[in-house]
């Protein structure tokens, strides 16, 4: 199973361990975790995997210098320019022709994770906004389950136990 693990880039201590325990306990399964290589809930849910084994972790990268520091040798990279189709998709987004082109490039990414995934499992801001909003309205709208760890992390347990 390919798991997208994403989230906030502000995230707390007690956050970042619980990513990177997901991390680590998702790799030790065998599952496959994707991700965009952000600071915060991206880096320590990847931390976690890369620890077991880097061939587990997918990152999706909106360029060659996207958070350099935070990829392993074996980590498997996607990069946003190589599939235009990304955008389509990306564009739920409700003012996506406005965005920024940085921005779009970020969001065109997040459409890459979610396409890749069986489950999305989400660290997001205490308001749920930003890219990790964004992700979960794409997964929403493919219908693939979402978990927020801020509220269901005993799901998460529950459904990773099985």
């Amino acid at each position: 199973m390919t798991i997208a693990c994403i989230g906030s880039r502000k995230i707390t201590p007690t956050q970042q361990k619980i990513c990177i325990a997901v991390g680590y306990f998702l790799a030790k399964l065998g599952h496959h975790i994707s991700s965009g290589n952000a600071e915060g809930a991206d880096a320590h849910f990847a931390i976690g995997a890369n620890a077991v084994n880097p061939e587990l972790v997918n990152l999706y990268l909106t360029g060659k210098n996207h958070n350099p520091q935070f990829i392993q040798h074996g980590n498997h990279l996607y990069y946003e320019n190589e599939f235009p189709e990304w955008e389509e998709l990306s564009r739920i987004h409700p003012k996506y022709d406005s965005l920024k082109p940085y921005v779009k490039k970020l969001m065109n990414r997040n459409a890459g994770i979610i396409l890749s995934c069986d489950l999305v499992i989400a660290m997001p801001n205490e308001k749920v906004t930003g890219g990790t909003a964004h992700s979960m309205k794409i997964a929403q709208s493919l219908n693939k389950k979402v978990i927020n760890l801020n509220l269901d992390l005993d799901k998460v347990v529950a459904l990773l136990s099985q």
